[in-house]
């Protein structure tokens, strides 16, 4: 269990952080395909990379020191690793704040990013049938 209410309740809210940055993402990169012939390549490289740098494959902690600043500044870890150091308490409410603005300035980059290419990519779009 959490070892507080807050802790809880940040855990929660890093649930909901880590949803909206996957539907992000997962915009941006169908919008990617677009632009593509197949979308084999880039669906092969985003899941193995996702899974890598949100934890899932290795713990965040146990990456190298030379390459944690790398893997913190990406949003992957907002997947899996910042709610989980929410539910353990391992994050003060005081340093929540700043991790919860890095969340929301990936999910703001990320979809408007997915959106300006989604603009091009229907300009240029041409359907033709019935």
């Amino acid at each position: 269990m959490p070892p507080s209410l807050g802790a809880f309740l940040l855990f929660l809210f890093g649930l909901v952080v880590a949803v909206l940055l996957i539907a992000a993402s997962a915009n941006l990169l169908t919008t990617v395909v677009l632009y593509t012939i197949s979308s084999e390549g880039i669906m092969r490289l985003s899941l193995p990379l996702t899974l890598l740098f949100s934890g899932l494959l290795i713990p965040l902690p146990f990456f190298p020191e030379w390459f944690k600043p790398i893997v913190y500044f990406l949003p992957f870890r907002h997947i899996l690793d910042t709610p989980i150091q929410f539910y353990t308490g391992r994050v003060s409410l005081e340093q929540s704040g700043g991790i919860l603005l890095h969340a929301g300035v990936w999910i703001l980059v990320l979809v408007m990013c997915g959106r300006i290419l989604m603009h091009r990519a229907t300009k240029r779009l041409v359907a033709q049938g019935g």
